[in-house]
């Protein structure tokens, strides 16, 4: 009989396997030249009897599993053992020795995504869970980098992110602000509300706030100390007026006392306009690296706010100031605000990088679900087909879906195999909206009569809600939010 397999030796986590007596931590079998000309000759025959025997071949698989190899590898050596006549064995065998190749090259390159054991314990408590890991956007994380780079020359420049509702424009500033942070960049980020669009200087307000806020936690170092002092020394009286729009700013200067010439401001907007742009100016000066200040729904700005950037994007050319914004393009016409903002800015000599970013392809769309399930690229395939065509390709859908199959139990944990199965007939008959925001929608009607009743009160203050607001209001009616979310 012919004996099949190869060397495997420093390519598992910590570059060791542990090992039993008896048991050789480097598996070297010979004879896989045999194995190819043998197997060869036996698919050519059609009608030959099984002469393996197999209960030696699971006794031997289950024997490699309990002395420390992972399962991905010994399921690998048992998928060729089904082989080893020339007759495939069941829909996971392989049908190509580049098949065989690509799993172990993938094993060797990269073992913390397939080596590694799946937690069983996690897995039962917590179900499928999505990772962190950035799909299909390496090119645009790329070009936020280069922008980042260039800030630091004091050069002028700006991104905006654009997609429709879904496509993963905020998980790339997620993942930019990773960079940053890295760096010792300061990442400051604000939000438009549909809801706050008739209150002036919402997002870019509470995106200062909370800078303040993380300026008074970090109040002991020198950089927080020279910012803090930088700001009290331009803005001075000023700062009254600013303080009604960012409330932490008071706990940097102190209780502020209202004057005549605040109390009588005849055009307070623009004069909180020109202390906005003044507060960049300062808290960017100050520090030795680039201040980002990332700003999301840009389709939602009001007047005011578009005004401020516009002033922000012209005066602060050279400063290490970094503005990025995204927006859902498609909802916005050729006349939108922001695109005359944007159009004005560029011909003062402002230097745009516009990043629009795309549906995934179906390879990503499986290298994803590889990941998450921790199982080769060649073993999903035939689930990515069905999710690819049912989410467009589309990462919020992809994301919600794959949860929701997982709690509809027809993505589910084998706990005999160690390993994700999944039903293909009824995942492909399931009907799902074309829509994703119809499918959230359908998702949220399926939530506990609490939950739902939780979400409707909070949703009334946008996108965010303060943590003492709602204290208030589980006070005044006598509702438990927190523990509904």
């Amino acid at each position: 009989s012919t004996t099949i397999g190869w060397t495997v030796n420093g390519h598992f986590p910590n570059n060791r396997i542990d090992s039993t007596p008896g048991f050789s931590s480097q598996l070297n079998v010979s004879g896989h030249e045999d194995l190819k000309r043998e197997s060869s000759q036996n698919f050519r025959k059609k009608g030959r009897s099984q002469t393996t025997t197999i209960p030696h071949q699971k006794l031997s698989i289950e024997s490699l599993k309990m002395n420390g190899i992972p399962f991905t590898l010994c399921d690998l050596i048992g998928n060729m053992l089904d082989n080893i006549n020339g007759d495939i064995v069941g829909d996971e065998s392989y049908r190509r020795m580049t098949d065989v190749r690509n799993d172990l090259k993938l094993m060797i390159e990269n073992p913390e995504r397939v080596l590694l054991n799946v937690d069983v314990e996690k897995i039962s408590n917590s179900g499928l869970e999505l990772t962190d890991t950035i799909y299909g956007q390496e090119n645009e994380l790329s070009l936020l980098k280069q922008c980042y780079k260039r800030s630091h020359s004091r050069s002028d420049g700006f991104a905006i992110i654009a997609g429709p509702s879904g496509i993963g424009k905020t998980v790339l500033a997620n993942q930019f602000e990773e960079f940053v942070s890295s760096k010792e960049g300061i990442f400051i980020e604000g939000k438009f509300d549909q809801l706050q669009q008739s209150t002036p200087f919402h997002a870019i307000a509470s995106a200062f706030n909370e800078y303040c806020n993380v300026l008074l936690s970090d109040g002991a170092s020198s950089q927080s100390i020279a910012v803090a002092s930088a700001l009290r020394e331009s803005l001075g009286q000023d700062a009254c007026c600013l303080g009604k729009v960012i409330p932490n700013l008071s706990m940097i200067f102190g209780d502020f006392e209202e004057d005549e010439v605040l109390l009588n401001c005849v055009n307070a907007q623009r004069r909180l306009q020109y202390l906005l742009c003044r507060f960049v100016e300062v808290i960017s000066s100050s520090s030795s690296n680039p201040i980002v200040l990332f700003l999301d729904d840009l389709q939602w700005a009001d007047p005011a706010s578009i005004t401020v950037i516009h002033h922000l994007l012209v005066t602060s050319r050279f400063s290490r100031f970094l503005f990025i914004g995204s927006c859902r393009d498609e909802e916005m016409g050729q006349n939108h605000p922001i695109w005359n903002m944007i159009a004005s800015v560029q011909s003062l000599g402002a230097h745009a990088t516009t990043i629009k970013l795309q549906v995934f392809d179906k390879e990503t769309v499986n290298r994803a679900i590889s990941d998450m399930l921790s199982l080769s690229p060649r073993l999903t395939w035939p689930l990515s087909d069905i999710v690819y065509h049912k989410t467009k390709g589309n990462p919020m859908f992809f994301s919600r879906l794959m949860v929701s199959l997982s709690k509809e139990g027809l993505l589910n944990f084998s706990l005999s195999r160690r390993r994700w199965v999944w039903d293909e007939e009824k995942i492909q008959s399931r009907k799902i909206p074309d829509d994703v925001a119809i499918f959230l929608t359908n998702a949220i009607g399926q939530l506990s009569s609490e939950v739902q009743a939780a979400l409707c009160t909070l949703s009334c203050f946008g996108a965010s809600a303060d943590i003492s607001a709602v204290k208030i209001l589980e006070d005044d009616l006598g509702l438990k939010l927190q523990n509904s979310l």
